[in-house]
């Protein structure tokens, strides 16, 4: 079984897209474009640094805000986030002592 077992990309998807609704003061069941970039949908610098804070809240994994302008739509930042996490969850995001 692979790391990518311990959080699914659609979990990811959703804590994204939930995230974007409350922060666009949009409603939560707002069907959200998953390959729209971040800029797109109206998000601004704001906004990002609230997603992140979100995420980081969700996942328990760190969420810098570079990484929603380097992975800049919910489905390619969803997919990069899977691999933090299971780094994370498998000790590889640890500081060292």
């Amino acid at each position: 079984m692979s790391d990518r077992t311990a959080i699914t990309e659609r979990a990811i998807r959703t804590a994204v897209c939930r995230s974007l609704c409350d922060h666009l003061d949009l409603p939560e069941t707002a069907a959200v474009d998953i390959d729209a970039s971040f800029t797109d949908l109206g998000l601004d610098s704001t906004g990002v640094f609230g997603v992140c804070g979100d995420l980081e809240a969700a996942l328990g994994a760190p969420v810098p805000p570079e990484k929603l302008f380097d992975f800049p739509s919910v489905r390619k930042l969803a997919h990069h986030l899977v691999d933090v996490c299971a780094d994370t969850i498998n000790g590889r995001n640890q500081p060292s002592a």
